[in-house]
């Protein structure tokens, strides 16, 4: 089986096209035209990443071990690169975040303690924050989240040991802004890589 072909497969599952119809119908160029735009590496994989559209938006679809699906949001391979940087980072910190209680746990601090340190760095970045996203960083103790600042609408980086940055993409979810707010961060050498 083509590997366009399995591509397709999966994006018949997850677009609900198997309520319509027979996974036979399956083809290299149905459901979805497939451009392939590149490749990108995570985890020192080079992933395929190929570009299709669907009801009038631009996706993205990355196929290595596991695919998955992404809209484009105005977001280049570049950026998508930066982004799965960002998040597979994100993921060997072992994160908590401020709606996770862990029972028993006395290596990493209360929520009320996680939310009020995120709340302190927040309003140190911005006038009027909103706590997006909020992280504690189990693995080097530190927090990491990403705020609105209610006041102009930007959205803001901030974190232990760095200063404050701004997230591009409103357009697209909190978690790709901030895995892709890390990944610029990896890339500047301002984050330490493991």
């Amino acid at each position: 089986m083509s590997g366009r072909r399995l591509i397709n497969e999966y994006l018949f599952y997850e677009f609900g096209y198997d309520s319509q119809g027979s996974p036979s119908a399956v083809a290299e160029d149905w459901p979805f035209k497939l451009d392939k735009v590149g490749d990108v590496n995570r985890g020192g994989d080079d992933i395929e990443v190929f570009r299709f559209v669907h009801d009038g938006e631009a996706y993205y679809v990355l196929s290595g071990d596991t695919m998955m699906f992404y809209p484009v949001d105005g977001m280049t391979l570049e950026d998508l690169r930066l982004q799965q940087n960002g998040a597979a980072w994100i993921a060997q910190q072992d994160p908590i975040d401020l709606a996770t209680s862990r029972i028993g746990d006395t290596l990493s601090p209360s929520a009320s303690e996680r939310r009020s340190t995120i709340e302190n760095l927040a309003a140190r970045a911005c006038d009027s924050p909103r706590i997006l996203e909020g992280l504690y960083l189990l693995a080097t103790k530190t927090y990491l989240a990403l705020v609105e600042d209610t006041s102009n609408g930007a959205v803001l980086i901030v974190g232990s040991g760095f200063e404050p940055r701004t997230v591009p993409f409103p357009q697209t979810s909190v978690w790709r802004r901030l895995a892709l707010g890390v990944g610029e961060m990896l890339d500047k050498g301002l984050l330490a890589r493991d």
